[in-house]
């Protein structure tokens, strides 16, 4: 079964399918800041090489911008995994999310500033 996002409208009955062919993996998804709810940012869980994307994703067009791939190191599995969890500054001009690609768990920032359309 393919994997699909879905927005619910508060207490209706409208139900609609986001980015059925550009977010098809289960993620971390949520809202840049100070965009109107025009763009998101989300992630992927480690595929079979252990790589995790994080991506911006724009609704109204069906754009979808990967902004990096990142290594899953071995040792980073089941409860002490690193999911990239990524959240947006208030002002819409950053991402940050948690890697361990360097080997280590830590956070990290993506300015996007240039990437996005306001």
């Amino acid at each position: 079964m393919k994997g699909r996002f879905y927005l619910f409208q508060d207490k209706t009955r409208n139900i609609s399918i986001i980015g059925e062919n550009k977010m098809t993996v289960n993620g971390h998804q949520s809202y840049i800041g100070n965009t109107g709810k025009k763009w998101m940012v989300n992630d992927t869980y480690p595929n079979k090489e252990r790589i995790q994307t994080l991506f911006l994703y724009h609704e109204a067009t069906d754009e979808r911008i990967d902004i990096g791939k990142f290594l899953a190191p071995p040792g980073f599995d089941g409860e002490w995994r690193c999911d990239l969890h990524p959240w947006s500054a208030g002002d819409g001009t950053k991402v940050f999310f948690q890697s361990a690609h360097e080997g280590k768990r830590r956070v990290y920032m993506v300015d996007i500033n240039k990437l996005i359309k306001k």
